[in-house]
């Protein structure tokens, strides 16, 4: 979560103080209806209780950019996505999704929202699907591989440079991982109307 850094704002208590006092005066930016962006950004308005339009845009840089041209006061985005302005000080980190402060040296001093008294917690995840019906054989070739490339202190090395955190997940594991993230989030879209806004994109 990141506004300017020109924004009185120097937290997430400040600014929800400031959306109660100026009710929908706020909007904030995110890269697509239904994108993970835009489901953090409606549940910290739901969660917060506060009033705060939402802006889609075509990416993070776009959104990113309308913060930094004041044309919408909040933007969700990736971490890796916002690093360098965060880096260069033009736009402020308020908070970040993860369950716990990312590694980063840059990123590191970002609080999360649960340490904000906010119960929200995303993550990214990228993950690699095969054809159904491949051996049991095949698969766990695959995913020994993927284990041991992303266990590679090398490979571990360039992924910390870009500021990004990976975690190895079995098949089983991600399978239920993937199984209890649509059941968060499927719950999440509805009561926060995104499925509704969905639905009029669609028509």
């Amino acid at each position: 979560m990141i506004v300017q850094a020109d924004q009185p704002w120097q937290n997430v208590y400040e600014l929800i103080e400031y959306a109660k006092q100026h009710p929908g005066q706020l909007k904030f930016g995110h890269t697509g209806i239904g994108s993970l962006p835009h489901i953090v950004g409606e549940t910290f308005a739901n969660d917060a209780d506060i009033n705060i339009g939402q802006v889609p845009f075509r990416g993070a840089s776009e959104s990113i950019a309308a913060v930094l041209g004041n044309h919408v006061q909040i933007a969700f985005t990736s971490s890796i996505s916002a690093k360098e302005q965060i880096k260069s000080g033009t736009v402020r980190a308020l908070a970040v999704s993860s369950e716990q402060r990312l590694t980063d040296p840059i990123l590191a001093r970002i609080p999360t929202f649960k340490e904000q008294g906010l119960d929200i917690i995303f993550n990214y995840r990228q993950g690699v699907a095969v054809r159904k019906g491949l051996s049991p054989e095949v698969k766990t070739k695959l995913a020994e591989g993927f284990k041991a490339i992303i266990l590679d202190p090398e490979f571990k090395s360039n992924i910390d440079t870009l500021g990004v955190e990976v975690e190895y997940l079995g098949p089983k594991e991600v399978q239920d991982k993937w199984i209890d993230d649509n059941t968060k989030l499927t719950k999440l879209i509805k009561e926060t109307g995104i499925l509704d806004l969905i639905a009029e994109q669609k028509n």
